[in-house]
C-alpha cells in the first residue's frame, strides 16, 4: 500500500487490523498515523481511545495488554506504536513482537499503527526482493511505504502551507526552499513555520531572499559539493566550498565529519556500481533515496574506488589533527591541498 492509498483508507474509514508504516519520509508517516487514530475513534473519547507507546519504553507483552483492552464507549480504539527499531531487535525480541502482531485478529476492536523510523529497517528491494524481516512483519501487518516526495509534490505542499497561514509567497520561493533546505519534510515543515512567522510579523512577502535570511542551509548539499571537488581534483572548487563553512563559522570537526559521511557513502556506491549493481539495488542496499544515489553515481563516473579510499584516509587524518591540535580550518585546507590535482585538458 502506498501512502496515498493509506490516506484514502483513512478518509473512507476502512481501517482494520495492523499497519506497518515504513520508508524514508518520516514526517508524513507520523502525520498519517495520527490521522488514522482520529479516524478510528471518530471523535469518541479520544483521550481514552487513542493509546501511544514507544519502542524504547515498552515490551511486547505490555504492548499486547494495551492492544487487548476494550475501548471506552466506542466501537474501536487506536494504538500508535512508534520508534519500532525492527532491524535492531534480537531474535527473541522480534519473535515476541511477531507473536503479538499475529494475534491481532483476536482484538478486532483495536487498530494498530506500527511506525518504523526511516533508518530502522531494511525492506529489501520492493516488490521483487523483500528482505526476510519485511516478509515476517508483513505476514501479520499491512505494509504502507512512505517514500521521499519529488520536487513537484514538495513545491505544491510548501505553497499550501503558506496559503493556509495567510502568508504571501513569491512563485520562486518553494523551489529555493527545496534547493536550500533539502527535501526532508520534517525540516521543510519547520522552515515553513519560521518563514510564515517572519512574514506575518513583518508584513512582507516570502521571497527567495527571505529563505536565505531566515532558513538553515542543508549542510549535506555543501558536503556533497566539497566531496565532489575533492574527488575530481578541483582544489579551487574544494576551497570555495570550504569557504562557505568558514563564513558561517561552522565547527571544523563537524565539517570534517560531514565530508567523511559523504565520502564513505560515495565509496559504497562506487564499489556496488563497479560490481554491476543498478541504481535501485544500490539505493536499497544502502537505504539511500534513489535521487541521492543517482547524484552520487553521476559524480562518480570514471572514479576508481581506490581514489575514494585515499580521500577517506585523508579525511580521517584531518579529523585526528582537528582533535589533537589547534589547526582548525588549516587541517581541512591541508587535506584539500594534498589531493591529486585535476588533469589539464
Amino acid at each position: 500500500m502506498t501512502d496515498s492509498e493509506f490516506r484514502d483508507a483513512i478518509k473512507s474509514a476502512r481501517l482494520d487490523g495492523g499497519y506497518l508504516l515504513f520508508g524514508d519520509e518520516d514526517f508524513l508517516k507520523m502525520r498519517y498515523a495520527a490521522d488514522m487514530c482520529h479516524a478510528v475513534c471518530d471523535g469518541q473519547f479520544e483521550e481514552f481511545n487513542i493509546l501511544k507507546a514507544d519502542g524504547a519504553d515498552i515490551s511486547a507483552a505490555s504492548l499486547e495488554e494495551m492492544i487487548a483492552g476494550y475501548p471506552m464507549m466506542a466501537e474501536k480504539k487506536a494504538v500508535l506504536f512508534t520508534g519500532f527499531q525492527a532491524g535492531s531487535l534480537r531474535e527473541k525480541e522480534l519473535e515476541a513482537y511477531l507473536g503479538v502482531f499475529s494475534r491481532l485478529e483476536d482484538y478486532p476492536h483495536t487498530v494498530l499503527a506500527v511506525c518504523v523510523p526511516s533508518d530502522a529497517m531494511d525492506p529489501g528491494t520492493l516488490p521483487k526482493k523483500p528482505s526476510p524481516l519485511y516478509k515476517k512483519l508483513t505476514s501479520h501487518l499491512t505494509p504502507v511505504q512512505f517514500e521521499l516526495k519529488g520536487p513537484a509534490t514538495l513545491k505544491k505542499w510548501i505553497n499550501t502551507q503558506f496559503t493556509r497561514a495567510g502568508a504571501e509567497a513569491h512563485f520562486d520561493t518553494a523551489d529555493t526552499m527545496i534547493a536550500y533546505c533539502g527535501r526532508d519534510m520534517n525540516i521543510l515543515h519547520g522552515e515553513c513555520e519560521k518563514l510564515i512567522a517572519y512574514a506575518l510579523a513583518t508584513g512582507t512577502q516570502i521571497t527567495p531572499a527571505t529563505v536565505e535570511l531566515v532558513c538553515c542551509k542543508n549542510e549535506e548539499d555543501d558536503a556533497f559539493a566539497l566531496a565532489n571537488s575533492v574527488l575530481s581534483g578541483d582544489r579551487r572548487g574544494a576551497l570555495a566550498a570550504l569557504r562557505k563553512y568558514r563564513d558561517r563559522k561552522d565547527e571544523p570537526v563537524s565539517v570534517c565529519a560531514a565530508l567523511g559521511r559523504v565520502l564513505t557513502d560515495m565509496l559504497h556506491v562506487c564499489m556496488l556500481q563497479s560490481a554491476g549493481e543498478q541504481k535501485k539495488d544500490i539505493a536499497s542496499a544502502l537505504r539511500m533515496h534513489e535521487y541521492k544515489c543517482s547524484l552520487y553515481m553521476q559524480a562518480l563516473k570514471g572514479v576508481e574506488p581506490a581514489r575514494i579510499r585515499a580521500a577517506v584516509d585523508r579525511c580521517r587524518d584531518a579529523d585526528m589533527l582537528l582533535k589533537s591540535t589547534d589547526l582548525k580550518y588549516i587541517a581541512l585546507e591541508r587535506l584539500i591541498c594534498t589531493i591529486p590535482a585535476k588533469r589539464r585538458q
